[in-house]
């Protein structure tokens, strides 16, 4: 008899998967992905040269932390994200940012450090958590956020 697989370990697998050919990979699965990256940086409002804080849920390879730390000059972004191997990727490309930058590996619906962020973003990663963890996530989401009005999702969202 097969074991059925937990959605974590589905979640570990896919990622583990695609490690390595993830960039390639989402940018066949996911329609205008360019686009919505573009639009991800042109929604942050901020003035590029603007002292912010950013935390990004479910990092993966850090494509988009990597344009917003290129689009701003003072922003510091954190991140969470769940997968080690992801990790590995995101710190490599994000290296010459240094001290603007820090990864926590874990998952985003338990683990947050102890500060405030003016925008919260997630691309791709909510639609992970399962069903009954979307709301108290966005509940998280929001105590963590300096003002309301600054949370930028791109995922598939239902609650």
């Amino acid at each position: 008899m097969k074991k059925r697989l937990s959605d974590t370990q589905k979640l570990r697998f896919l990622l583990h998967r695609h490690y390595g050919s993830y960039e390639s990979y989402i940018r066949r699965v996911v329609p205008k992905y360019e686009e919505i990256q573009k639009a991800i940086v042109q929604a942050i409002p901020f003035k590029k040269n603007d002292k912010i804080l950013v935390m990004e849920l479910g990092l993966g390879t850090g494509e988009t932390s990597n344009r917003i730390l290129n689009n701003f000059k003072n922003v510091k972004v954190e991140a969470i994200e769940y997968s080690e191997k992801m990790k590995e990727l995101a710190t490599q490309r994000l290296s010459k940012y240094k001290s603007r930058f820090n990864i926590f590996l874990g998952d985003f619906t338990k683990v947050w450090p102890n500060k405030k962020y003016d925008i919260i973003i997630s691309t791709l990663a909510i639609h992970h958590v399962k069903e009954k963890d979307k709301i108290p996530l966005l509940k998280i989401i929001f105590n963590f956020l300096l003002d309301i009005f600054h949370p930028i999702f791109f995922n598939k969202f239902s609650c």
